[in-house]
């Protein structure tokens, strides 16, 4: 058979028992007389929850995975004195906050903007 019938009709058995799992598990009734009423042997039973809930982590899993860091060297032209410069700019990038100041070189600038677009 063709691996992508093969896929379809797996993802087709798949939902089925995801329906299976959740209609056994909300019914209050334990798993084995929730079988038995519906003519499924446990082993089938067990064996196709295990499935559903590989799936249901592999999803989770991919829907939360994080980006890993990216690092990037940032030179600094002039050193900074705080008494003597103003915040020009402030960045806001999420939880990073960056402060200009007006004394900060174009090179500076650029090499704090070539950081935040590799993240």
């Amino acid at each position: 058979m063709d691996n992508s019938i093969k896929t379809v009709a797996h993802n087709t058995k798949l939902q089925i028992w995801t329906e299976r799992v959740q209609e056994c598990r909300n019914s209050g009734i334990p798993v084995k007389i929730w079988c038995k009423e519906h003519g499924i042997k446990l082993s089938t039973f067990y064996t196709w929850q295990k499935k559903v809930f590989c799936s249901v982590s592999t999803e989770v899993q991919a829907s939360t995975s994080v980006a890993a860091p990216v690092f990037a060297e940032i030179s600094r032209a002039l050193p900074v004195k705080a008494a003597s410069a103003n915040v020009a700019a402030t960045l806001n990038v999420g939880w990073l906050s960056i402060d200009l100041y007006d004394n900060a070189s174009g090179e500076f600038i650029e090499s704090i903007l070539r950081g935040l677009r590799s993240c």
